[in-house]
């Protein structure tokens, strides 16, 4: 009890900052990466905050891990659209060289 109302006194709240959400949403932006630093840096925050501050604990573990839901769902729909691009080009080349022969 005496650390929480220390942690008060110095304006130290169990409330996630905004540039936190910046931080994770922001490594979207990085292609291949951003769901692996995302996923990283959430964990290591979590266990680093875990017994003083809880609540901002629980914060950025649950939006690291809906940043990277979120990471993959992109990722998947992304691949799905240029492999449908890339087959339908093979299949062009291959009638090509079938219609060669």
């Amino acid at each position: 009890m005496n650390q929480y109302i220390k942690r008060q006194e110095e304006g130290d709240t169990d409330i996630l900052e905004g540039h936190w959400y910046a931080v994770i949403w922001g490594a979207l932006l990085l292609p291949f990466l951003g769901c692996t630093v995302i996923l990283i840096l959430s964990s290591v925050m979590y266990y680093f905050w875990r017994k003083t501050y809880p609540r901002k604990a629980l914060a950025i573990n649950l939006q690291g891990w809906l940043a990277f839901i979120a990471g993959q769902a992109i990722s998947v729909l992304f691949f799905q659209s240029f492999w449908h691009r890339y087959n339908i080009w093979l299949e062009r080349i291959y009638l090509k060289i079938c219609m060669l022969v």
